[in-house]
């Protein structure tokens, strides 16, 4: 007697692992939270009470006291997260042994609302080297030296000089207005003539 064999899908054959709990267990590193980027959202609401901004700084990885919500009235609405001063790349310790030196940050470290403003190639939140008044006086003064130099050289040509520039049809005779029956004779070349005989 000949037996039929057919081919039963693997989900069927071990029901405890199907596809769906598999994809969930990779998507959350064996469902732990904080392996997926919705783990780590903002909540929306605001928190109000003590019990909810310790909460909220447990979840941020800071201390009660270092924790303060952005206002009410703030139209960007970045709920719980924290307002944290801004400390850019410069203003960090070089010499720091950082777990991740090319952006001077350590691991679990809460990052600025607004962290890649204050990147090592971006703002920098150090005390400034001069005052805005000599800032303000060097612009200036480069900005009117360039333009008095512009200004000066105006009646000199700074380019190689070249002739007039050819169009077709009678340098655009028509296109330009012209009446077709009056078109003005061009020469684009002529013949040179000299005085000398080429008779022998």
């Amino acid at each position: 007697m000949s037996q039929t064999l057919t081919r039963v899908p693997l989900f069927l054959r071990y029901p405890q692992k199907t596809v769906g709990s598999s994809i969930l267990g990779v998507r959350h590193a064996g469902g732990m939270k904080g392996y997926w980027n919705p783990d780590w959202r903002a909540d929306p609401r605001i928190p109000k009470t003590q019990l909810e901004k310790i909460a909220a700084a447990k979840k941020y990885n800071l201390h009660p006291s270092d924790y303060k919500t952005f206002s009410e009235d703030d139209k960007n609405q970045h709920g719980d997260y924290p307002n944290l001063r801004p400390i850019s790349f410069s203003e960090r310790d070089p010499y720091e042994p950082w777990d991740m030196p090319e952006v001077r940050r350590n691991f679990g470290e809460p990052l600025h609302i607004d962290f890649d403003l204050y990147t090592g190639e971006r703002c920098s939140t150090e005390r400034e080297l001069h005052s805005k008044p000599y800032m303000l006086a060097c612009f200036l003064g480069f900005m009117g030296g360039m333009f008095l130099f512009w200004y000066v050289t105006r009646p000199y040509f700074t380019f190689m000089p070249q002739m007039p520039k050819h169009y077709p049809y009678h340098d655009h005779w028509v296109t330009r207005g012209g009446d077709p029956a009056t078109l003005p004779p061009m020469k684009f070349y002529e013949f040179p003539t000299t005085t000398t005989s080429h008779s022998h």
